[in-house]
């Protein structure tokens, strides 16, 4: 008797709130809505356990008859008044590698990958990756692939990312493909790190450098100016010439339009080098000629090109494919065109090592033997593997290098500018004051 009260209860509930939806559409024109709206819902399973979420849907209409098809009793159902939109754009290395790391634990344990989205939401806190994995899933929630949902945020997740899910997806291992994808993410965020460490100590030189000489310059300057002019000491070329400068940018007509100037001249410099193909090409081959930095950023690049290909074809994609997509990832414009030219000799006969052996100057004949006996014994994934491994000890050890080899240039730096300033000023104030 209890039950069947409680039964004619939740009917009622649950009829009552179809009957407020219906008449919300009956006020509203759902062929207007052509584009995907986010509603809130909080639902009830037959055993009265409560639920709320999100879904997407063009109407209220769409919205209703998705919820009915779990066979649930919809407790609430109302858009959201928040945007539909998912704002993309690149997103932390550390940011990806969590997704990727998550999602692939998850769906090597088991679990679908949809309920694995779902915990990973629930997780979050309000933010990008919240409404990313939220549209993932939604669309995951359509009948979407996962590499198709990941495919609208291109500004998110790249070709490569996206082309390695596909070809997991295709042959039944992706979670394998997300466990590479992990792994390379990874891989390359050691190796960003470790480049960005060894080039931290030479800029903190040359910061200290600049400090230190506007300090003495701001600081010590106009008590040094007082005494020449009181002793009347006869100063040498080097310092007139030192004074004068100061005496110069001292004045604000002078030193500001400088200022403005410089800023000026620096963000256009920096706009012209990283958004256009020409400022681009040129940033990137000096990168590729300085001496000590030219070895350190050939390594970063061949390490990086080595780890995608060797998860690209252990994921399955062709060799022309995982060349193309190398070429994306390299994020070096002279390389990524060597590497489409290889694929173009490739196309027309040759095979990778010959395409490669073309390009002494970024392909070491290295790289070129070890790809040419792993083409020749059939187990190219496992080659570049071995051949990636290899030149991280090598990066490794030129960073190393670099950083022993910069310690004694900072200090030379360092002194050089202390002697100058030595040499400007203190010296003829202390000639002067020991010959009175």
């Amino acid at each position: 008797m209890g039950g069947d009260l409680s039964r004619r209860n939740c009917h009622n509930g649950s009829t009552e709130m179809l009957s407020k939806i219906l008449h919300t559409l009956s006020e509203s024109n759902p062929g207007s809505q052509t584009q995907s709206v986010l509603f809130h819902y909080e639902i009830r399973d037959r055993d009265g356990k409560s639920t709320k979420g999100e879904i997407r849907a063009r109407n209220l209409k769409e919205a209703l008859r998705k919820l009915e098809k779990r066979s649930v009793t919809i407790v609430s159902l109302e858009k959201s008044t928040q945007t539909s939109t998912v704002k993309t754009g690149r997103l932390k290395t550390d940011d990806l590698l969590f997704i990727f790391r998550e999602l692939s634990v998850m769906m090597e344990c088991g679990v679908p990958i949809r309920r694995a989205l779902t915990v990973m939401m629930d997780q979050e806190k309000e933010g990008r990756i919240k409404d990313l994995l939220t549209f993932i899933r939604l669309s995951v929630e359509k009948g979407e692939s996962l590499s198709d949902s990941m495919s609208k945020l291109s500004d998110t997740f790249s070709r490569f990312h996206i082309s390695l899910i596909k070809a997991g997806e295709a042959g039944g291992f992706t979670d394998k493909s997300l466990a590479y994808l992990a792994s390379v993410l990874e891989k390359e965020s050691s190796l960003n790190k470790k480049v960005r460490a060894s080039l931290n100590y030479p800029l903190a030189i040359f910061i200290t450098g600049i400090v230190m000489s506007a300090g003495a310059f701001c600081m010590i300057y106009p008590y040094v100016k007082v005494i020449v002019r009181d002793l009347d000491i006869s100063l040498p070329v080097y310092s007139r010439a030192m004074m004068a400068l100061i005496d110069w940018l001292e004045s604000p007509y002078i030193s500001i339009p400088l200022l403005i100037g410089a800023v000026y001249m620096t963000v256009k410099l920096k706009s012209i080098l990283n958004c256009t193909v020409h400022g681009r090409m040129w940033k990137e081959k000096m990168s590729l000629s300085i001496p000590g930095l030219k070895d350190i950023v050939k390594k970063s690049i061949m390490t990086r090109i080595l780890f995608v290909m060797e998860a690209l074809l252990a994921s399955g994609v062709n060799l022309i494919n995982s060349l193309e997509l190398a070429a994306d990832c390299c994020e070096n414009l002279i390389v990524e065109h060597t590497l489409k030219s290889v694929v173009s000799r490739i196309k027309e006969g040759e095979s990778m090592a010959q395409g490669l052996e073309s390009y002494p100057s970024l392909f070491p004949r290295t790289v070129v033997s070890m790809i040419s006996v792993g083409e020749e014994s059939g187990d190219l994934p496992e080659m570049f593997r071995k051949t990636a491994s290899l030149y991280t000890m090598e990066l490794n050890a030129t960073l190393e290098s670099f950083v022993k080899l910069v310690e004694p240039v900072a200090i030379v730096t360092i002194g050089t500018i202390v002697s100058l300033l030595i040499l400007s000023f203190f010296i003829p104030i202390y000639t002067a004051l020991s010959n009175i």
